[in-house]
């Protein structure tokens, strides 16, 4: 089975010019914040998200028929599913796994403080000071971004990041009465074990979004 999506994302850009005070250069004005090229926020994927699931299933049968008498049918037999979880053939997916976070490498964060009586987003290692607007945004150029993401392709990473069952068993069974022997008035009753396996690859399509393969950076007040 394959699954080929384009997941969409700000590949475009996406600009907003409206009326908001806290930055710096507002017209108090959204057309004229337009005019004259005054944004509050920009936000733009750095790659193009694309899905490209793959995934393997099978399925196969044994079945028999008793026929206790001329009027009394019994069938019963088996169905055996066998599936992969969907994966990427490039291991270009990434998850996060809070074993491998390592708070040491984290990157440091802009901490809310009160300056000459404004509040502001803070720098505790530099001093650095910035609109409130900035409060538990990453400081650039600290720490690891990826913190704690494993990639499809990592070694001892499953699949998918999925545990492959073994074949599931579906057993079945049947039964059959003619009352009359002629057809007329017939009883039939039959009862399954089913399994619900997942067809879509949404969820792991999900994950093609995530860091280091793709960031969404927002660029704030210019």
């Amino acid at each position: 089975m394959q699954n080929n999506e384009a997941r969409g994302g700000n590949w475009a850009g996406d600009i907003t010019f409206s009326n908001n005070t806290s930055n710096p250069l507002n017209t108090n004005f959204a057309y004229a914040n337009t005019i004259l090229g005054v944004f509050s926020q920009y936000t733009e994927t750095d790659k193009y998200r694309i899905t490209q699931n793959r995934q393997w299933w099978s399925e196969w049968y044994a079945q028999d028929t008793w026929q206790l008498s001329p009027r009394a049918t019994f069938d019963y037999g088996a169905r055996f599913l066998w599936y992969s979880p969907f994966y990427r053939p490039d291991g270009q997916v990434s998850n996060f796994d809070p074993s491998l976070y390592d708070p040491n490498v984290a990157p440091r964060l802009y901490v809310p403080a009160i300056i000459n009586g404004a509040r502001v987003a803070y720098d505790p290692v530099t001093g650095q000071a910035l609109n409130s607007v900035f409060i538990g945004a990453y400081v650039p150029g600290t720490g690891k971004q990826d913190n704690g993401m494993v990639k499809e392709a990592d070694p001892g990473v499953p699949q998918g990041f999925r545990q492959r069952f073994a074949p599931q068993i579906e057993p079945r069974v049947g039964f059959t009465y003619d009352f009359t022997g002629a057809g007329s008035t017939v009883l039939h009753s039959s009862a399954g074990y089913f399994h619900q396996a997942r067809l879509g690859g949404g969820s792991l399509g999900n994950l093609a979004g995530n860091p280091p393969f793709i960031h969404n950076p927002t660029v704030f007040y210019r």
